[in-house]
């Protein structure tokens, strides 16, 4: 059972060099996007007919294509495609690390992060 010491922050950091996860404070020059509280689970849940933990599922979703199964959303002409590309890319990363921020490792969110930053150029 996870008592109180299994408790922590996790920020996100964002600077010019690029993004940092900490469970501490920011370094100098970075600052702070988002903190979220993270609560250590015993042992990850394995689904005996898989064998697969909610983690490996979780980074299976989260690698799909941003565009992959989710219907299409009426497109506004007066909204230019990149501004478009740059939206849905945002909306989608907040969408899964929304979902899946306790299962999602340093690299899936900068991952995130760089799908988001090649759509905004």
């Amino acid at each position: 059972m996870a008592g109180p010491a299994d408790a922590a922050d996790v920020r996100k950091c964002i600077g010019k060099g690029g993004n940092s996860y900490v469970s501490g404070a920011c370094p100098p020059g970075m600052r702070e996007a988002w903190v979220r509280q993270v609560v250590a689970e015993a042992a990850p849940a394995v689904d005996a007919r898989t064998g697969r933990t909610r983690a490996d599922r979780a980074a299976t979703r989260s690698g799909k294509k941003a565009g992959g199964g989710h219907a299409r959303q009426r497109r506004s002409s007066a909204q230019a495609p990149a501004d478009r590309a740059c939206e849905a890319a945002k909306r989608r990363r907040a969408e899964v690390r929304d979902r899946d921020w306790y299962t999602l490792t340093y690299e899936q969110l900068g991952a995130l992060d760089r799908r988001v930053e090649r759509a905004c150029r």
